[in-house]
């Protein structure tokens, strides 16, 4: 199991991006997400943690939001 912070997982989610290309999910809307319990992270201090395998199932079961 490999665990990703914010940033990590946003880059996980999307995919490598070219210079000034937008990311399809950004770190507001991810932590937005995983606040309201809609995807699997752990809160540390100010930031979240997010399993690979709970961001795979989120992404297997259509991106709910």
């Amino acid at each position: 199991m490999s665990v990703l912070t914010t940033p990590q997982a946003i880059t996980y989610l999307n995919g490598p991006k070219a210079e000034g290309e937008r990311h399809a999910i950004g770190a507001e809307t991810l932590t937005r997400l995983a606040a309201e319990g809609k995807v699997r992270a752990l809160r540390t201090g100010r930031g979240w943690l997010f399993a690979t395998e709970a961001l795979d199932a989120w992404l297997a079961a259509g991106m709910q939001s």
